[in-house]
């Protein structure tokens, strides 16, 4: 294939009907629309936004320019994910109480490093694109710049937006009304800026409907990247406590636990039928599963839950997934740095 090192070229070609965008979070919503721009198809790798507001402009490009824009959100296409959440949505374990997702696993330090010279090759400037110019620090390049606010969402971005997707499926729920989140560097005491460890409280409202779920309901979160005794025994995984059993999943399949029934599914592997579904999409014009606005919903869960925690106190939530907070508003639209990294 042919290699440019500015995406703005491949942009350009007409050739070119779609493109996917894995790069640092920070640049994943201003792509998306600039390829919407250009008359390109997209897959955008969760979460798909960096700040709150970022959302809505991207729908609104999206719409306008009529492009198909899948989101990473493959557990969605994991038969057993969607068997789990039919179970559910059946009545058969009765009223879903509340979920609860969560990440816990054991990672080394992050070492802070001087500032210094990129590595040969490197368009820093460009890499750093849109977010607030600064030195080149090995700390917050490659893989480290998801613990850096400038780039990424800490580990409630990273397995968060995947995880309280699930959730928010599970209970049938778009956006909480009030979000509590509290935590700390309680152990690693690194370079990392955001938290290794973090509680989430998602207060749902009453989502009376008529049907076994409704009532009052609640999803928590929360992960610690200092330890390896996870919830359930499992590393990363959404509990559904619900009147008849709880039903546990996690990408290694899902059981119902303290039900009469043995209720219980192996795994499954989502990615083929992920992926091929983009490529049917871009091909029908058909509406992915895994759409901009479910990547929208589960990136901004994150970010309400990031803002929680950097102001230490509740926020109320408005139908549309705005806080109510003109002190979170005010941050909720990012600032990009112009000319944006590049000539």
């Amino acid at each position: 294939p042919r290699v440019e090192r500015d995406f703005r070229r491949l942009l350009d070609d007409p050739q070119v009907d779609a493109v996917v965008i894995a790069t640092p979070d920070h640049w994943h919503a201003l792509m998306t629309t600039m390829a919407c721009e250009a008359g390109k198809d997209v897959f955008v790798e969760t979460p798909a936004t960096h700040h709150g507001a970022e959302g809505e402009w991207m729908l609104e490009t999206a719409r306008r320019t009529q492009r198909v824009v899948q989101v990473g959100l493959q557990q969605r296409y994991g038969a057993h994910f969607q068997s789990a959440i039919r179970l559910l949505h059946s009545g058969k374990l009765g009223k879903v109480a509340s979920a609860k997702a969560w990440f816990v696993q054991k990672r080394q330090p992050l070492t802070a490093s001087v500032s210094g010279e990129p590595p040969t090759g490197v368009d820093f400037n460009a890499w750093l694109g849109p977010a607030p110019e600064r030195a080149f620090a090995v700390h917050r390049f490659h893989y480290h710049w998801r613990w850096c606010w400038d780039y990424g969402s800490g580990d409630l971005g990273l397995w968060g937006s995947q995880l309280l997707d699930i959730a928010g499926w599970g209970l049938n729920v778009t956006w909480p009304q009030r979000v509590a989140a509290s935590g700390n560097s309680l152990v690693l005491h690194d370079a990392a800026e955001t938290p290794d460890s973090m509680h989430v409280l998602f207060n749902c409202g009453d989502t009376s409907s008529g049907d076994a779920n409704g009532g009052e309901q609640t999803i928590s979160w929360e992960h610690r990247t200092w330890s390896n005794h996870a919830p359930e025994g499992r590393t990363a995984g959404v509990a559904f406590l619900c009147e008849r059993g709880t039903l546990v999943v996690d990408r290694g399949g899902w059981k119902v636990y303290d039900c009469a029934e043995q209720l219980v599914s192996d795994s499954s592997e989502p990615s083929r039928s992920h992926l091929a579904e983009f490529v049917d999409a871009v091909k029908s014009r058909s509406t992915p599963l895994a759409n901009l606005e479910s990547g929208i919903v589960s990136a901004g869960w994150c970010h309400l839950a990031n803002q929680s925690f950097r102001l230490q106190r509740e926020l109320v939530v408005d139908a549309t997934g705005r806080p109510a907070d003109a002190v979170v508003m005010a941050d909720w639209a990012p600032t990009y740095r112009a000319p944006l990294g590049f000539a």
